[in-house]
């Protein structure tokens, strides 16, 4: 079976926890502050949620994944996050206030993370106005996947760049050789 513990699909954008990214107090100085943030799973038979990924392609000149994540391949295994600023309303998210997303295919009780994006702006910065965003993300949509669909492992790819980042969350992130060129695949159990 495809789905973690036989879950239904949901449909709207809904609002699945509370969580904190750290925000810069002033550009001069080097401290920061937790500020709230919200995990939302998106739904791509939704129009609204459809048209706030549409309009990332604005708002995140230059992000890698977002052409993928922005595919509309809808399937019962599919999950995306996002992390945004928004308060409320999240059936009308707001694109310009999503920091974040994360896109998974559920294979029986493993998670696979297809593509994780931080909004380029974020990771562009020098300094960063906000740190925080990818790892609040991931722990949040990891946390929401074992306590709702049942899953016990999170599997994936990482470039050699993005190894410390998963290690750095995960420290029992266990690192296999991929047959993908620099790639390496990474399992953790949840």
């Amino acid at each position: 079976m495809d789905v973690c513990n036989n879950r239904n699909v949901n449909f709207n954008g809904i609002h699945i926890k509370n969580t904190n990214v750290l925000k810069r107090v002033a550009k001069e100085v080097n401290e920061y502050v937790p500020t709230e943030a919200h995990i939302v799973e998106m739904d791509y038979n939704n129009p609204k949620d459809k048209k706030a990924v549409d309009d990332l392609f604005k708002y995140w000149q230059g992000a890698e994944f977002i052409p993928m994540i922005a595919s509309y391949t809808t399937s019962p295994t599919r999950r995306v996050y996002a992390i945004t600023r928004q308060a409320n309303d999240f059936e009308n998210m707001d694109s310009s206030k999503i920091m974040g997303m994360v896109d998974y295919k559920i294979n029986g009780n493993s998670a696979n993370v297809s593509f994780l994006q931080a909004d380029p702006k974020y990771l562009d910065e020098n300094p960063r106005s906000v740190k925080g965003i990818g790892k609040s993300l991931m722990q949040g949509t990891v946390e929401h996947l074992k306590e709702t669909h049942g899953c016990t492992e999170m599997k994936g790819f990482a470039r050699p760049t993005e190894k410390p980042f998963y290690r750095k969350i995960f420290p029992n992130l266990v690192e296999k050789p991929s047959t993908q060129d620099d790639y390496t695949n990474m399992s953790v159990e949840l």
